[in-house]
This record gives C-alpha cells, structure tokens and sequence, in this order.
C-alpha cells in the first residue's frame, strides 16, 4: 500500500477525498502558476471529391472534412483551408496514388512536385498544434517498382 509522504498515513480513497477536487474535462496546460485552458485541436480530413462516397462516415463525423476539387491545384486547395484554421492536431489526406505518388484532385503530388512547392506546404505548419500528425492515405503511394 502506497503512503502519503507529508504525514505518513496510509493512502487510502478516504484519505484523499477531502483533497481532491473534480477534474475538468478540457485538457489543461500549467504556465508561470497559473491554470490554462489548452484550446482543443481540431482534426481536418483532406478528401479527393471522388473518394468522398467511399470514405466510412465514422472517419468523418466530428473533423472538418474538405474536398479537394478535381479542378483546381490540390496544394493550393489545402493551403487556402489551412490558413483559415490553428490548433490542427491531424492533417489527414485521404486520395488515390500510385508508387511514390499521391494523386489528389487534379494533381499528381510526387518528390518532384513536393521539392518545388516545399515553402507553400511548409507554411502549412503555422496551422498546426504542437506535435501535430500528417496522414497519408493512397493505394500504393509507399510500394515500390
């Protein structure tokens, strides 16, 4: 059995309870001593308008879901919806793609593409929260010839 190290008393449920206060149900964050509420993260799911119907529903409910037109630049896209949010904890990207290429919208997004567009896709990181995760997700994007 634990023991409380101030006074040597065995710790036991009815030795806390007049120290222990509810737990809030926001995450909180501890500055300069004072309590925070830590804004939430929002989770934004990036989806070809073509995969749209085929996503499960369960993937989607409570994330913000964008779809990417196949008519406009697929980087360009996520990069205006990305300006218009903070605090993104998941970037998810749900497309088509073959070896070493995603293919999303209207654009095949390949190491060349990435290469040359790496300073707008870079600012993509003013959205997101600390420890914020990309998912990628496209048929055969990481199998290899």
């Amino acid at each position: 059995m634990a023991t409380d190290i101030r006074s040597s008393r065995p710790l036991r449920l009815e030795n806390l309870e007049g120290r222990l206060t509810p737990a809030s149900a926001s995450p909180m964050q501890w500055s300069a001593g004072e309590v925070q509420q830590a804004p939430v993260s929002r989770d934004v799911v990036f989806v070809d308008e073509y995969l749209l119907d085929q996503v499960p529903q369960q993937e989607l409910v409570g994330r913000d879901v964008i779809t990417v037109n196949g008519s406009a630049d697929a980087i360009s896209q996520i990069s205006a919806a990305l300006a218009e949010r903070s605090n993104v904890g998941v970037i998810r990207l749900i497309s088509h793609g073959e070896s070493g290429a995603l293919l999303l919208g209207n654009q095949v997004i390949d190491q060349r593409v990435l290469a040359s567009r790496s300073s707008e896709i870079a600012s993509w990181g003013s959205s997101l929260a600390p420890g914020a995760d990309l998912l990628v997700y496209g048929c055969s994007v990481a199998s290899t010839e």
